[in-house]
């Protein structure tokens, strides 16, 4: 049974975006995962609206939802039906991929989260050229640095998965 994890960001350990974090929002695509749109608590399309409501809805309930930066994305995949990114330091984001029930479940109509017992979350680094987000690696997708990690230097050639920001 898939158990909620709370998730904590030590602020004394942040250190400021290269940008503003609704610059990181937008859709981004990766030829193997597909194309999702991270939303910015100021993101106003009825998409990301509903993004944004759905955790509300969630972290209204439990008092310990991450009060760092987020971005946040409909998800809908197996094991998961969202993404929460939770920001880390400079470009870096802690990505968790998880399950939202913002009207509960079966007769309990409290809204709740879930994650995968032993799925810790991935890193997402994005990369800024020119004053733009032009898009972001993902990392940590297996538990030991690959040989990509210790051999190549860009973000980019680094990464596990790149997505391009459309």
């Amino acid at each position: 049974m898939p158990e909620k994890k709370a998730v904590t960001s030590p602020s004394e350990d942040i250190v400021d975006l290269d940008l503003p974090l609704e610059e990181f929002s937008g859709t981004y695509t990766d030829p193997g995962y597909g194309t999702f749109t991270f939303c910015s608590p100021s993101s106003s399309s009825s998409y990301c609206q509903q993004v944004i409501t759905n955790f509300t809805a969630v972290d209204s309930v439990h008092p310990s939802a991450p009060s760092s930066l987020q971005l946040l994305a409909a998800w809908p995949r197996i094991g998961s039906s969202h993404i929460r990114a939770v920001h880390q330091s400079r470009n870096k984001f802690l990505l968790l991929f998880t399950a939202l029930f913002p009207e509960g479940y079966g007769h309990d109509s409290t809204p709740f989260e879930t994650a995968e017992i032993g799925t810790p979350g991935a890193t997402a680094e994005f990369v800024v050229e020119d004053g733009k987000v032009v898009g972001f690696g993902l990392f940590g997708l297996v538990d030991q640095v690959t040989e990509r990690e210790r051999t190549k230097m860009t973000v980019k050639d680094r990464a596990d998965a790149w997505f391009d920001k459309v």
